[in-house]
């Protein structure tokens, strides 16, 4: 009678073990997957400057091979000036918080990028960059919108896309990539116009991916 009890109830943990996994949804299956979310953007131009701020988590160190690691939150401030100066810094107010530092220039654009160890999801932050005699304060509002889907709703709509030619890369139920989710500018014009791409990077450097329409979530562009 025990051992009939104890086979029983192993049944019933294998059984709600079953369930909860079929319960996840896909974000939460191929969370060790995602080597990058990119779901906050902030853009915008003043008196010969452009700027451009990207926040979210990515793997650390980085490095696109097909094999998820650890993630960290990030942002990135990126500014094209029209104006040359020697040096530039800057001052973000983001989260009821305070970052500052210092500017590095692109070794082949017309760049400079600074990085902070932090991530944000509000809808409007303030950045102050300054250089040896010149001051622009902006007052940025995100790209993102509530009618826009989410970077759980773009994963989905890219894994039932693209679920055949990924089928090839699952060993024990575990696919064999790292996944990027990513909020982009359109490629072609200069219009500050923004899509969710989608990509999977297979260990022997294969990528499947999508370009989403952010609102309607037509799916307007597929590498496979």
């Amino acid at each position: 009678m025990l051992k009939r009890l104890g086979v029983l109830g192993l049944g019933v943990l294998l059984a709600a073990a079953f369930l909860a996994a079929c319960s996840r949804t896909p974000f939460e299956r191929y969370n060790r997957n995602i080597s990058e979310i990119r779901d906050n953007v902030f853009t915008g131009s003043a008196d010969g400057m452009r700027i451009e701020v990207v926040s979210g988590r990515r793997e650390e160190p980085f490095a696109i091979d097909g094999r998820p690691g650890e993630t960290v939150p990030f942002t990135v401030v990126t500014i094209t000036p029209t104006e040359r100066r020697p040096a530039f810094s800057y001052r973000v107010e983001m989260n009821g918080a305070q970052f500052s530092g210092n500017f590095l220039p692109h070794p082949y654009l017309d760049t400079f990028s600074a990085d902070i160890a932090a991530s944000t999801s509000d809808r409007q932050i303030r950045v102050v960059i300054t250089g040896e005699g010149f001051e622009r304060v902006f007052e940025l509002t995100s790209i993102v919108t509530d009618e826009m889907i989410g970077a759980e709703r773009a994963l989905e709509i890219a894994l039932d896309r693209l679920g055949n030619s990924l089928s090839a890369f699952y060993q024990s139920r575990r696919l064999g990539a790292e996944i990027y989710i990513r909020l982009v500018s359109n490629p072609i014009t200069q219009a500050d116009t923004f899509y969710w791409y989608v990509a999977f990077v297979t260990t022997d450097d294969q990528t499947f991916a999508v370009l989403i329409e952010p609102v309607s979530g037509e799916i307007l562009a597929v590498r496979e």
